[in-house]
């Protein structure tokens, strides 16, 4: 549902830095990085989901936008 917001208010996002918690596949930060978010960075504290959201990004021509770092919210 995130996902599908952000699509409906674009304005949110474009020129922002966003910062995704818990990113798994950074399905929510390709899309800001697609919005035109200034910079994004996608966490999670699984390194293989990092590696992951990662390729991600480069698979999607993204990289230079979006980031990832490991990031243990639940502390």
């Amino acid at each position: 549902y995130m996902t599908q917001y952000l699509l409906q208010n674009k304005k949110l996002i474009e020129g922002k830095t966003v910062v995704e918690l818990g990113c798994g596949t950074a399905l929510t930060g390709i899309v800001c990085a697609q919005l035109k978010a200034k910079k994004v960075v996608s966490t999670d504290y699984v390194p293989k989901i990092l590696e992951n959201a990662s390729f991600n990004f480069a698979a999607n021509k993204l990289d230079k936008i979006g980031s990832t770092e490991m990031l243990d919210w639940t502390r």
